[in-house]
């Protein structure tokens, strides 16, 4: 378990890194997908952006591994928008805390869960990209076979999902 928090570390640095270039947001959202997924062993994510003014999360870009098909996921995800009070990610962003669960059926919303449960994803990680005062966006990260959590790996994402989000406020109000 040692290495895989090393290997976390080294992936956190790098989307740190990548996200202070001056890459457009939608290639950065992409980037955190592609970057964390695997370190987690998960083969399908979503960037749900928060709209405030909405009130609402809203896919913005969806990601799969290369091996992985998801047609009908991608679909009925990129068909929804969350409020605060639907689905895990809802949740996520309502709590501000972490969800990390190896058991998808369970642990995440109808009608979602059956068609992830149908790809074979059977776990997953969301966690907000947040400051203090405000939370714009929620990670979800699916997979066959992810990682278990520890109380490191729980602390460590939800403190790289705060270092993501002033990454993200410096940006806004940089631009």
């Amino acid at each position: 378990m040692r290495a895989r928090i090393s290997d976390l570390s080294k992936t956190f640095e790098n989307v740190s890194q990548f996200i202070k270039t001056d890459s457009s947001f939608d290639i950065i959202a992409l980037r955190v997908l592609e970057e964390l997924g695997p370190s987690l062993e998960c083969q399908w994510g979503t960037y749900w952006k928060v709209s405030a003014e909405l009130q609402q999360l809203q896919p913005f870009v969806t990601w799969k591994a290369q091996n992985f098909t998801s047609l009908h996921l991608d679909r009925v995800t990129l068909e929804r928008k969350l409020s605060l009070s639907e689905g895990t990610a809802g949740h996520v962003w309502r709590s501000r805390k972490p969800v990390w669960t190896l058991d998808l059926t369970k642990d995440m919303c109808l009608p979602r869960s059956l068609v992830a449960d149908s790809s074979g994803l059977t776990g997953g990680v969301w966690f907000a990209l947040q400051t203090e005062d405000t939370v714009f966006a929620v990670i979800e990260l699916l997979g066959r076979h992810v990682v278990p959590p520890t109380k490191e790996l729980i602390l460590g994402i939800e403190s790289f999902g705060m270092t993501l989000g002033h990454l993200l406020e410096e940006r806004l109000e940089s631009h």
